[in-house]
């Protein structure tokens, strides 16, 4: 049971990820346009509370402070992780946290970043059907070559 269960679970983790790098693909809007909905303080509000794993809290002081990590979709985006850690490093060079936090901070986000911009892996039993589909072309080729 616990097989099946993870197999749904991985099929549901590929699945997303497909869904983010068709999005990125397909989508007509450039990364600025797409930051836009940032700026609109009743938007964040509205994602933070649909999407409450698509940001990335840390604590400045007594304030708690959010990073998005998501896009408008609710999908991890990269390009959104990446403006993340700009703004970190902003933050950094105008000493507005201690060290602590931003070391924390960017360790996170790169790694979400690593996380997120890798291709999509290809499940075993596809991995299996290619090579059996190229071993057999393989023999194809070697039995028109030898009969010539």
């Amino acid at each position: 049971m616990k097989k099946k269960e993870k197999t749904v679970q991985e099929s549901m983790d590929s699945l997303n990820e497909l869904i983010r790098v068709a999005n990125s693909l397909i989508s007509p809007i450039s990364v600025h346009d797409n930051l836009k909905w940032l700026m609109d303080r009743n938007l964040r509000k509205k994602h933070f509370e649909q999407y409450p794993k698509c940001y990335l809290s840390m604590n400045i002081g007594a304030k708690n402070f959010s990073l998005p990590i998501c896009n408008r979709s609710g999908i991890e985006d990269p390009n959104i992780i990446s403006f993340s850690k700009k703004v970190i490093n902003r933050m950094a060079d105008r000493n507005m946290l201690n060290s602590s936090d931003i070391i924390i901070t960017l360790k996170r986000l790169d790694m979400l970043e690593r996380k997120f911009s890798k291709p999509i892996p290809k499940p075993q039993g596809m991995a299996a059907r290619k090579g059996k589909v190229t071993k057999t072309l393989n023999q194809i080729k070697q039995l028109l070559h030898s009969g010539d």
